[in-house]
């Protein structure tokens, strides 16, 4: 499967980008003990891929109010996915590609071997994780025996403040419900692949506008 425009948006959001898969490459292993940073990351990518919200929050060190945010991350992801899959079985993968101007973005978490590229640095009971050709990092720490990702790195690393994560949390709400709305118009009469990306790049735009206070979305 092909990324698709929804996508983008959480490279923007995410150092590193959290995708969704919606085809048989998909082969996450099966959860284990994070005794290595390594092994965080790769439960995080299994708990994402194969459909577990809290198997997902419980791979990060964070505060109540930022696993909420986690939270409305994942519920995004999984709406996101199934947009994708949506978007495949109706124009194909190449008309998809096409729509998105040939472009494969993002890291592929659907790639069995996605931490190809990931520098890994253990400095003691912490450690980063930095995709080659990025600057921002991930940070895991190791509590009582086990290594969990720093869900404050998922945020470029900055101290957010309260307002801050609900903002996120926010924008991930809206920008899940416009990929649910524009997914009910995949294959209806008169609507391509690059119709549908068009319009959900239009919707998303005006999402992040109303998600940051700004102009609501029509109809809404």
């Amino acid at each position: 499967m092909k990324t698709t425009g929804i996508k983008i948006l959480l490279a923007i959001l995410c150092p590193l980008a959290i995708l969704g898969c919606g085809d048989n490459s998909c082969s996450p292993q099966a959860p284990g003990k994070a005794d290595t940073p390594q092994r965080a990351l790769e439960n995080m990518r299994s708990a994402l891929l194969a459909g577990g919200k809290q198997a997902f929050v419980a791979c990060f060190d964070a505060p109540a109010k930022q696993e909420e945010m986690l939270g409305a991350l994942y519920e995004f992801s999984s709406v996101s996915t199934q947009f994708d899959e949506a978007m495949t079985k109706a124009y194909g993968q190449e008309a998809v590609k096409k729509a998105m101007g040939g472009a494969n973005k993002g890291m592929q978490l659907q790639d069995e071997n996605w931490l190809e590229g990931v520098t890994i640095k253990v400095d003691g009971d912490t450690a980063t994780a930095v995709k080659e050709g990025q600057d921002d990092a991930l940070r895991l720490i190791k509590k009582e025996g086990l290594w969990k990702i720093n869900a404050e790195s998922m945020l470029g690393g900055k101290v957010r403040t309260d307002e801050d994560i609900e903002r996120a949390i926010k924008m991930f709400q809206i920008m899940a419900e416009v990929v649910t709305e524009v997914k009910q118009k995949i294959g209806q009469e008169g609507y391509t692949a690059e119709k549908i990306n068009q319009e959900l790049r239009q919707a998303m735009m005006m999402a992040m506008m109303r998600a940051s206070g700004g102009p609501a979305l029509p109809g809404r």
